[in-house]
């Protein structure tokens, strides 16, 4: 299988702007899952996640400066649309730290065959 969908990211100007994002969705009865202060990517960032009614993870996104190392997800239930959708995967159920943007064991679980 080719490259598959991992989740889509909207990054804004500021901290205050991800809350606002997390508001707005929230009151329109989207879940919302929040990760401040966390660092994955080579970057420190405020983090807001939702599922879109396709099971397509986005991530709401602040970058607030950077780090010497890759990191990890810091919210046990980050959400990562190929874990939530990929061919009906038990990834789903995995804590973040084995499922998030940041963990190699997410890049080569979905789909194999």
């Amino acid at each position: 299988m080719g490259g598959a969908l991992n989740h889509l990211g909207v990054e804004v100007e500021s901290t205050a702007d991800v809350h606002s994002a997390t508001s707005r969705l929230s009151s329109e009865g989207l879940e919302t899952q929040i990760e401040d202060e966390t660092t994955c990517c080579y970057a420190q960032s405020e983090k807001s996640w939702i599922d879109d009614p396709a099971g397509i993870a986005w991530e709401t996104f602040f970058t607030t400066g950077e780090s010497t190392h890759y990191g990890t997800s810091r919210e046990e239930g980050a959400r990562i649309a190929h874990a939530k959708a990929c061919c009906g995967s038990a990834e789903a159920d995995k804590p973040a730290a084995e499922t998030s943007c940041c963990s190699a064991a997410a890049e080569a679980s979905c789909c194999p065959g």
